[in-house]
């Protein structure tokens, strides 16, 4: 079972803390928190955001990122103080997590780099979660383009069959900025 919950606190500690609380509340006491999903708004400082929520969560690993805005089954925000996680339990499996920097060097040569990483070590078939930083400098805003980026990938893989799912990601309607929590 998936623990989700947010909060609209406009300290990123609490914020991080708060809904890491109600979620830990949420979990049986058979259940342990194996690792986390967690989207913010812009006007959060991340950094303090996983501290808060690693205060009821411990040092599991944090993935996701920035956000311009969440929907959860209960609420939907968009003002930059939104904080919404998905706790997957240990026994989800055994998470890999891969990371790459360049891509502000060329998206296709980066998506070729994390393609070959993949096909090395993903099963056939694995699904595998791809988060990326949407701007690549600022000001002006200059985009990173996802399409460029699958192509390289793709490219990487050479074929290997992987169920692949992601997002961009984005701190405001102003493209102003972008993070992406890397599992620590």
């Amino acid at each position: 079972m998936i623990f989700m919950g947010a909060s609209r606190d406009t300290d990123s500690f609490l914020a991080g803390q708060q809904v890491a609380k109600r979620i830990t509340e949420k979990m049986g006491i058979n259940d342990s928190a194996g690792w986390v999903m967690a989207f913010c708004g812009g006007r959060h400082d991340p950094e303090a955001v996983v501290k808060g929520l690693r205060t009821h969560l411990g040092p599991i690993p944090v993935l996701g990122g920035a956000a311009v805005g969440t929907i959860t089954n209960r609420q939907i925000s968009y003002g930059g103080y939104e904080c919404a996680l998905a706790v997957f339990p240990e026994t989800t499996g055994k998470l890999s997590i891969l990371t790459i920097s360049g891509l502000d060097q060329g998206e296709t040569r980066a998506g070729e780099q994390l393609g070959k990483q993949l096909r090395e070590c993903a099963a056939d078939n694995a699904t595998v979660i791809l988060f990326y930083d949407s701007i690549q400098s600022c000001p002006p805003p200059v985009l990173n383009v996802a399409s460029r980026l699958m192509d390289g990938i793709y490219a990487g893989l050479a074929d290997k069959p992987l169920k692949l799912f992601g997002a961009g990601l984005l701190s405001d309607f102003q493209l102003s900025s972008s993070y992406v929590f890397d599992g620590r």
